[in-house]
């Protein structure tokens, strides 16, 4: 315990994180020069950071962590996470335990974020996208309720310190990274670090100004529902892992899709094209966006001609095409199809223009546009046969 208190002076050191397997460093992750000294209290401050679990198979830890260690030690201090598993009612007024020590009702609730699908984590991914949303919730509620005080007759009172701190944490962000640390119960254990919190809050927060940040609710309901409860749903999990990595979310919406159709489970609905829009827009630089926009307006008008005639052959027949010549051939199939039902086809002028411009620019990007041309069919033949049915 001296050892602890000390006030020796280390030079840092990788070997000082080592973990008691002995499996590998934890590499030192301070962007200071060599010359730089760290007394032993604060390298445990700086090794332990604020701890979050996930409870669920195995034990899952985050450990906030920073370069800044007055920003680490602000953090944790506003973070308050104990380690007791969360409970809640249900609608039914059971209580019902989480499998995590965060309570995200308690914070994702003020941004309607409550279903209790969202509680259920499947994968240690999917855990940390949502602490993700967790953590941006509080920080942008820590900005809203101070623009609140502005209202207030006590503004006088409280508005500075009320900005002052929330300027503080938000800042703090941009020193964070995120130790991930998993230990499956077989004494093999895993590391990861993630320190892109920053740039993934700032997503967020252009989500949250066009309406969109409560959508991911409804995202991950979808990937959730779309296989049993029995199965391993690797889509959520690719998906939770590419948006913590920033890569393209495409196949995931494509494979979940047609588990969509197959078992006629929630979809994701209109406002996948604005979030998928806004994605490769700020996320991926705007790449693919001009295919994306072109293939929502053929599979729209896919999806409700499969709709008419309540036939699904054509939305299936899409998993089949594997090459360009074959989305070329099924384009012909669609054509003598609608020709067949000339009083259900109805497609736009905007329609064919938009066909043509795929064919005429995707040769080397066929799979782009088949996989969004899919999605948005499938979504627009629910959305339509929906309708259908309702006014029966």
């Amino acid at each position: 315990m001296k050892d602890l208190v000390s006030n020796d002076i280390l030079s840092i050191d990788s070997k000082i994180h080592s973990f008691e397997d002995g499996q590998g460093y934890f590499h030192d992750m301070l962007n200071q020069p060599k010359s730089y000294k760290l007394d032993k209290w604060n390298a445990l401050i700086y090794w332990f950071g604020g701890r979050t679990k996930r409870f669920y198979n195995f034990s899952y830890f985050i450990y906030p962590n920073s370069s800044n260690l007055d920003a680490l030690n602000k953090f944790k201090e506003f973070l308050q996470i104990g380690d007791d598993k969360i409970e809640y009612r249900d609608e039914k007024g059971k209580v019902s335990n989480t499998s995590s020590n965060i309570d995200f009702f308690k914070v994702l609730s003020k941004d309607e974020i409550i279903n209790k699908h969202f509680y259920i984590s499947k994968s240690a991914e999917e855990f940390e996208l949502k602490f993700f949303m967790y953590l941006f919730s509080m920080m942008y509620h820590i900005e809203e309720e101070h623009k609140a005080f502005g209202d207030n007759d006590l503004a006088f009172l409280f508005d500075e310190d009320v900005k002052e701190y929330s300027q503080i944490l938000f800042e703090l962000l941009q020193y964070l990274s995120f130790v991930i640390y998993t230990d499956d119960g077989t004494f093999k254990t895993s590391l990861n670090e993630f320190t892109r919190a920053y740039q993934l809050i700032q997503f967020f927060q252009i989500l949250k100004e066009n309406n969109l940040f409560k959508y991911l609710e409804n995202v991950l309901i979808a990937f959730s529902l779309s296989q049993g409860s029995k199965e391993i749903n690797l889509n959520i999990q690719h998906w939770c892992q590419k948006i913590l990595n920033f890569l393209n979310l495409r196949e995931e919406y494509y494979l979940t899709s047609f588990n969509i159709l197959k078992n006629d489970s929630k979809g994701f609905e209109k406002l996948l094209f604005e979030l998928e829009q806004s994605y490769l827009n700020h996320i991926l630089g705007g790449k693919d966006m001009g295919i994306h926009e072109n293939s929502k307006i053929v599979g729209d008008g896919i999806g409700h001609f499969c709709a008419e005639l309540g036939d699904k052959d054509l939305l299936f027949k899409l998993r089949s095409v594997k090459n360009y010549k074959q989305l070329v051939s099924y384009f012909k199939d669609l054509k003598f199809t609608s020709l067949k039902n000339t009083e259900k086809a109805r497609f736009t002028n905007e329609f064919n223009e938009s066909l043509e411009m795929i064919l005429e620019t995707v040769e080397q990007n066929w799979e782009i546009a088949r996989d969004y041309i899919a999605i948005y069919a499938i979504d627009k033949f629910k959305s339509v046969s929906f309708a259908k049915n309702q006014n029966k």
